[in-house]
């Protein structure tokens, strides 16, 4: 367990979160792919079949940013870079098979195959720079 606390750049963990979970707001806004996004993938969010609080997705959207920065900053401490680009490529792969079996359009698959991506890049530059 202690491999798992210990040597970690925490700083750099909470910044790399922090800064991809707001550049999430950003990335499914209508100033960047959330309105094709939202055409993409068969829901009318004004009249969703299934309604849940906002709060929900968003507290299950911030934990797990958290601890895939976590994840990654943990693996760039171990100099091990390959290896947390093996990590995102396989989130990114598995959210690309979730989108196709939830029946959503290439492009709505693509930007969230796409922001995964991008919070890779955001952490590793969050910690490269903390």
């Amino acid at each position: 367990m202690e491999i798992l606390i210990q040597d970690v750049n925490w700083v750099s963990v909470v910044v790399g979160a922090s800064l991809s979970f707001g550049m999430g707001w950003l990335w499914y806004s209508d100033m960047l792919f959330g309105k094709v996004w939202r055409d993409g993938i068969s829901i009318d969010f004004s009249n969703p079949p299934n309604p849940r609080p906002m709060w929900q997705p968003m507290l299950a959207q911030a934990g797990s940013t958290f601890m895939f920065a976590w994840v990654i900053v943990l693996i760039i401490s171990a100099s091990h870079i390959y290896l947390a680009i093996l990590v995102t490529l396989t989130i990114a792969g598995f959210t690309k098979a979730n989108g196709m079996f939830a029946q959503k359009d290439n492009y709505a698959i693509s930007v969230d195959v796409g922001y995964i991506l991008a919070m890779f890049a955001v952490v590793i530059a969050a910690n490269a720079i903390l």
